[in-house]
């Protein structure tokens, strides 16, 4: 997809290599288009097996597949939709690793807008709040709730490797911006996205 010129694996990509960081910053991909732009881009390569490849596949699984066959002390998970993600944000989450929090790992999350305390659901034909007569606190009484943001995961290979509870694991946030962490699942985010972009090239980044 382009977003204002350029492919948009190539503003991750970039956002990468500005950190300073990286021994080697690498695409796993099944496909040719895709391994050209990234190595038009800086990347490394490497091409993902059939088993890899379907609609099942999850991202821990072709990140271990990828470490059980390299040699890295730390990695990073960096989403290819994550346009707007900062080589700021990488570095200052990065830190977390080596704090006095001891974290594994540390995820990229967002601040939840609208709160979960505003879900609703159906009875019938009507709507119902799920959290009862919670949906009706005021915003500085709730507390608040984070997400991932399809940004980044960094982490400590061998806790990578060992981790059999997911969400049981030492994982810190990192709350990012929602400037800096649009994420693309849907055709009008691109939309959005090509924005956000066009008006921070304007104010010259």
């Amino acid at each position: 997809i382009d977003i204002c010129g350029k492919p948009a694996i190539a503003y991750p990509i970039t956002a990468c290599l500005e950190t300073g960081l990286f021994d080697e910053v690498v695409v796993s991909t099944d496909h040719d288009d895709i391994a050209r732009i990234a190595e038009d881009h800086g990347a490394r390569v490497v091409m993902r097996g059939a088993e890899l490849s379907d609609s099942v596949a999850k991202v821990r699984d072709v990140v271990a597949d990828f470490l059980n066959q390299s040699d890295h002390d730390y990695g990073c998970i960096v989403y290819p939709t994550a346009v707007l993600l900062s080589a700021d944000d990488l570095v200052a989450a990065h830190q977390l690793l080596h704090s006095p929090t001891d974290a594994d790992f540390v995820l990229g999350v967002s601040l939840l807008q609208p709160h979960p305390y505003k879900a609703l659901t159906t009875e019938g034909k009507w709507c119902r709040p799920v959290f009862g007569d919670k949906i009706d606190l005021k915003g500085q009484e709730q507390p608040d709730n984070f997400a991932p943001n399809g940004t980044f995961h960094w982490f400590k290979t061998a806790a990578f490797l060992a981790q059999t509870d997911y969400w049981q694991a030492r994982r810190a946030m990192f709350a990012i911006n929602k400037l800096h962490a649009f994420d693309i699942d849907e055709p009008e985010d691109v939309e959005i996205v090509r924005a956000l972009v066009q008006a921070r090239n304007a104010a010259g980044g």
